[in-house]
């Protein structure tokens, strides 16, 4: 059986790459768009009676600039989930002054993040 946790996101990250923690491997992220990146991972906080993903620079990933890449090893992944049980990485997001107050969530089926749900049209 499946293990299922919903948890709601901090309005400072967005998910970016789903990592499997049952098969770490190294991720390239090439940033082809016209921003800095800055990349993190995430941890639990637990506010009242809720867990919130919040970011986490136990294992600092650094920046990606406009048309440069970034390579995550196995070793900093596994680091990151002895530190805060998520593999996942994020990118701190660059509209945290646009968005409501309404918590993302994120989907967490044993151990590993979900894809976000597809919009319909």
């Amino acid at each position: 059986m499946a293990v299922v946790n919903v948890y709601e996101t901090s309005p400072l990250v967005e998910r970016l790459v789903i990592v499997d923690a049952s098969a770490v491997e190294e991720q390239s992220i090439y940033n082809k768009t016209g921003e800095i990146m800055d990349l993190t991972f995430v941890k639990d906080e637990v506010s009242g009676g809720r867990t919130i993903l919040v970011p986490d620079n136990t294992v600092p990933l650094g920046s990606i600039q406009p048309g440069g890449n970034l390579t995550v090893t196995a070793q900093q992944i596994n680091d990151a989930i002895a530190a805060g049980n998520h593999s996942d990485i994020y990118i701190f997001s660059k509209r945290e002054g646009e968005i409501t107050s309404i918590p993302k969530k994120s989907v967490v089926v044993g151990g590993v993040t979900q894809p976000g749900a597809k919009k319909k049209k």
